[in-house]
């Protein structure tokens, strides 16, 4: 297996609930956020840090993960870390996410233990379809 810097790997808890959408083509798009904590050597909460990671998916994984992506549901996922750039009044602003992830359902209460279910990782990619951050 070789590593590919592109790809983001991690466990995490939803920050809300999935925002569904669709594309004029009828293609579901699902966003999401999840808080991914890395716990550094030694022990206590001041050895933790939290990232919140902004995620997409696409296609039917969207929408058969739509009903169980709730807030504060424990999930992994697995997809491309991209970077997406826009310019508004004016200014540019960036932001990255994973794309084409695929997403793994974790039993509550697990913080990083392996998946029950994996939906997600569509062919198509690329940026958000708006220019307003998550």
């Amino acid at each position: 297996m070789s590593y590919d810097p592109n790809i983001w790997s991690g466990s995490g808890r939803l920050t809300k609930d999935i925002e569904l959408s669709y594309t004029p083509g009828g293609l579901a798009i699902g966003k999401f956020c999840i808080a991914n904590n890395v716990y550094r050597k030694g022990s206590g909460d001041k050895n933790v840090k939290t990232s919140f990671i902004n995620v997409k998916i696409l296609g039917q994984g969207a929408e058969k993960l739509a009903q169980y992506l709730t807030k504060g549901k424990p999930i992994h996922v697995t997809g491309e870390f991209v970077q997406d750039t826009w310019e508004r009044d004016g200014q540019r602003h960036e932001r990255w996410f994973v794309d084409n992830a695929k997403v793994y359902l974790l039993p509550d209460g697990s913080r990083n233990s392996g998946g029950n279910s994996g939906y997600g990782g569509g062919s198509q990619g690329g940026g958000f379809e708006d220019d307003v951050p998550f």
